[in-house]
């Protein structure tokens, strides 16, 4: 229910305010008293968690204003701590996380550090049911973009763009991803060219 207030009725709103029988606060006091920017004040009315209680008179439109215990509500409510423990009994190394430690070999330490990751990793695509993605050699691909023919042709970017523009490179400029597409049998026939 929005409660519509005049001028006269906000002096006295504005009076009952210490008594605490009706008390309104703005947009900047309520984020003053939570901690938070004015915008992720308009954030928590749009998600539902707050409710604007009267729409004041401002000097060029209507300013919220938001009821007192209920801002103080939420205050509580958004102090409450929102992580999840994980089951019982469950410990890092059961849910294949494992802590690095320091080896006196660099390179054994990172080859440990690289198989913990890829374990972690993996036990996260398990969790959360992601399948693997399998990344494909620039080697194998077919069709190229110019930061992967500059690698393979040792010519800047720069210089591969000016010959798509001219014509001496066949490419087809992508309008979604806005960048040149090189087909691999346009390349070979630009590389004997060179």
């Amino acid at each position: 229910m929005t409660l519509r207030i005049s001028d006269g009725q906000r002096h006295k709103l504005v009076a009952n305010v210490g008594s605490g029988r009706h008390s309104l606060m703005t947009k900047d006091e309520v984020a003053a008293l939570l901690n938070v920017s004015p915008r992720q004040v308009e954030r928590l009315v749009k998600a539902g968690r707050l409710y604007v209680s009267a729409y004041e008179r401002g000097t060029t439109r209507k300013v919220p204003a938001y009821d007192r215990a209920e801002v103080e509500a939420l205050q509580a409510d958004l102090a409450a701590p929102t992580h999840q423990a994980h089951p019982a009994g469950e410990t890092a190394e059961a849910r294949g996380v494992a802590i690095a430690t320091r080896a006196d070999n660099g390179d054994a330490g990172m080859s440990q550090l690289v198989a913990i990751m890829r374990a972690a990793l993996e036990h996260s695509r398990e969790r959360n049911h992601i399948a693997p993605v399998e990344m494909v050699s620039v080697a194998d691909k077919l069709v190229l973009n110019l930061a992967e023919v500059a690698m393979l042709t040792g010519r800047s970017v720069a210089n591969l763009r000016a010959d798509c523009t001219t014509g001496k490179l066949k490419a087809t400029k992508d309008e979604i991803a806005r960048g040149w597409r090189v087909k691999r049998a346009d390349l070979d026939r630009y590389v004997t060219k060179l």
